[in-house]
């Protein structure tokens, strides 16, 4: 958002402590250098690897990607108080839907490394009436979690405030609901760590480093637009 905060972060209980992530806080200037340059990318591959060591892969790749509420500036940051789009959605979810019976979802993504091949995430709990839904719309191998892990090239993050389940929430005592965030495989494949966390690192610092006028802007604009919604034939014909 205009606020740097990751909507699939926020829909929570802010009132209440925010769930931790301390691994987070080990790799956030690696992650947010005022520069990306050749000499941030060795910090960040040197450093990275010292904490893999340490912490285990997945640790690592959680900690980045599981959501953070103490560095306002960096990666997926779940706010401070609920966006006022995440409260705009909410109060169209009470009123819109107030009558609704039956609520199907879509929330939809690129990024994934592949060419335009679909991944289904669902977070109904297993056996639920949601989960039973979207089995029967897109398959039960299609949800299954290996199936997705595989796909994805990792296991996925923990999870905090998530629109699903602020939803799903929202219309728990009158209607059932059901739905996954589809996400389109869109994004080329990736040497090293620095290369996966790139695209990501130029957003953020086209916000709080460089911004829109910078010399570099237009070619970092040009390389996130090709990792989302690459031109490459193999991927537009997907």
């Amino acid at each position: 958002t205009e606020n740097n905060v990751d909507l699939n972060r926020n829909w929570l209980d802010h009132t209440q402590p925010h769930p931790e992530n301390p691994l987070y806080e080990q790799v956030h200037t690696l992650l947010c250098p005022k520069r990306i340059d050749e000499k941030a990318v060795r910090r960040l591959l040197n450093e990275g690897a010292r904490l893999i060591a340490k912490h285990g892969q997945w640790a690592l790749e959680d900690a980045i990607s599981r959501g953070q509420y103490s560095h306002p500036d960096g990666f997926h940051y779940g706010g401070a108080s609920l966006e006022w789009s995440t409260s705009t959605l909410k109060s169209i979810v009470k009123h819109d839907l107030a009558s609704a019976r039956q609520v199907a979802f879509v929330d939809w993504h690129t990024g994934p490394v592949g060419d335009g091949e679909l991944i289904f995430l669902n977070f109904s709990p297993p056996r639920s009436v949601g989960r039973t839904q979207a089995e029967q719309w897109w398959g039960r191998d299609t949800l299954n979690a290996a199936h997705v892990d595989q796909l994805w090239g990792s296991k996925r993050p923990t999870r905090n405030g998530i629109l699903f389940w602020g939803i799903e929430e929202a219309l728990s005592t009158h209607a059932t609901f059901a739905g996954a965030v589809v996400e389109f495989r869109s994004s080329s494949p990736k040497s090293n760590a620095a290369d996966a966390l790139r695209v990501s690192m130029l957003e953020r610092w086209l916000r709080f480093e460089g911004g829109l006028d910078a010399p570099e802007a237009a070619s970092y604009l040009a390389e996130i637009r090709e990792d989302y919604a690459p031109n490459r034939e193999s991927f537009r014909e997907t």
